[in-house]
């Protein structure tokens, strides 16, 4: 009896094993597999944003004054040398605060050489490491605190990018998580489409989508990529231009080319201004006190001799030297500048030249021996009735005090030719954005 039951059992078994064989196949045949349709599944995971790391705003003790405030004095002269150097004639923007943190960063992979003419360049020879890394921190912290509800947004991202096939050193990543509040993200770069999608989106991300995509190509000599993006938009301290009153005006390049330009006007502004040799300068209040300065070259100067100026360190002094009016009748264009730079030359030029080698030292960032290939810079500056916006991406591969006097003073200030311009952060005096405007037409 036991015999014949275990037999039935084994029975059944073979049979319930046979069906379920025939529904697989059913199934398979109702449902065929990606390779029999040929369509091949995709390898990679799907694409995901890279992580920002949250910068603390400025407490009431984390004060930018003494050692760090005039560090940064001595870094604003490289944006205007490298401004002169790009500057050909036609419009130019650039973001020195961009590439100076971004170049930091790198700094803390470098030695000998290499790190001395980083240094040299940015012009803080003689500042440690230590000290440069603790004037960015507290840079950025204070560019955090900048924020005033929606009539001024500033936004600065980094990031490092890693091929995962080397490794970087602990101190390096230690430092750019804690001075530069950034995170490094290790990639698979033999798929250089994702890499580049990561990239391309953490750049949209961190510019409020003014600059989609910073690369379109990823070359296989790249091993790793030091990001910064920056962005800003503020609006006028005082009332905004009324756009009623914009015009077309005709506006005169420095070549002496006239085209028309988009002109706004603005009677009895508040505004401190000077008159000096080769030029008339207007600083224009923001909200989330910073400023933008207007230089008009005068009769017989040009762009290029107020670079001159700027670039030996003359703009703590002409702020210095600038005073309260109590009415500025102000005529200024209104324009959108863009740039997409290569400045691997303009800073060999300046003399960072060795981290561009193949004798660059970069081995307190990792074991692998690299050697910077490209320093590109994409970015966006526009000013209208409103405001200010802009926004930059660099990859390495505040107001003086013034006495109201008892008689109101006036000024006049029309800008209907080629000028250079300066947004500065009036806590820091970071040189967030600086370029030449000769019409855009």
């Amino acid at each position: 009896m036991t015999t014949r039951f275990l037999s039935f059992l084994s029975i059944l078994a073979a049979v319930l094993i046979l069906f379920a064989g025939c529904d697989k196949q059913q199934a398979a045949a109702e449902n065929p597999s990606p390779e029999e349709e040929g369509l091949a599944e995709d390898p990679q995971p799907e694409v995901k944003s890279i992580a920002v790391y949250e910068i603390p705003q400025a407490g009431s003790g984390d004060l930018f004054t003494g050692k760090m405030a005039a560090l940064q004095e001595q870094a604003g002269i490289f944006g205007f040398r490298l401004l002169r150097q790009l500057y050909a004639g036609a419009d130019v923007n650039l973001s020195p605060l961009s590439l100076q943190l971004a170049l930091s960063m790198l700094m803390n992979g470098a030695e000998g050489d290499t790190f001395s003419e980083i240094r040299s360049a940015l012009g803080l020879s003689g500042a440690s490491l230590q000290d440069i890394n603790a004037m960015s921190a507290s840079l950025l912290r204070h560019l955090s605190a900048s924020v005033d509800g929606k009539s001024a947004q500033v936004k600065c991202s980094d990031l490092i990018v890693v091929n995962d096939r080397i490794g970087i050193r602990d101190a390096f990543r230690k430092s750019a998580a804690d001075n530069y509040y950034a995170p490094v993200a290790s990639l698979d770069f033999s798929d250089p489409k994702r890499v580049l999608s990561l990239v391309n989106d953490w750049s949209g991300r961190n510019t409020e989508g003014l600059i989609p995509e910073l690369m379109t190509d990823l070359p296989e000599s790249v091993m790793l990529m030091i990001l910064n993006a920056l962005y800003v938009k503020a609006r006028w301290a005082e009332m905004p231009f009324d756009s009623r009153q914009t015009e077309e005006k005709e506006f005169t390049a420095s070549s002496g080319k006239k085209g028309k330009v988009q002109m706004m006007h603005r009677s009895a502004l508040p505004a401190l201004y000077a008159e000096r040799p080769a030029f008339s300068v207007a600083r224009l209040s923001l909200c989330g006190h910073m400023g933008l300065y207007i230089f008009l070259p005068k009769e017989g100067k040009t762009p290029a001799d107020v670079l001159d100026i700027l670039a030996k360190g003359g703009f703590p002094a002409e702020q210095k030297a600038m005073e309260f009016v109590d009415e500025l009748d102000l005529h200024l264009p209104k324009f959108t500048i863009s740039n997409d730079f290569d400045l691997k030359r303009a800073l060999d030029e300046l003399g960072i030249k060795q981290a561009f080698s193949p004798w660059a030292n970069l081995s307190a960032l990792s074991e692998t021996a690299l050697s910077v290939g490209q320093v590109l810079q994409k970015n966006r500056f526009a000013v209208d009735e409103y405001g200010v916006e802009g926004a930059s991406v660099t990859a390495v591969t505040g107001d003086a005090a013034a006495n109201i006097p008892d008689e109101i003073r006036r000024a006049v200030m029309n800008v209907d030719h080629a000028f250079v311009y300066v947004l500065a952060d009036g806590r820091t005096g970071a040189v967030l954005f600086t370029g030449v405007c000769e019409g855009n037409f």
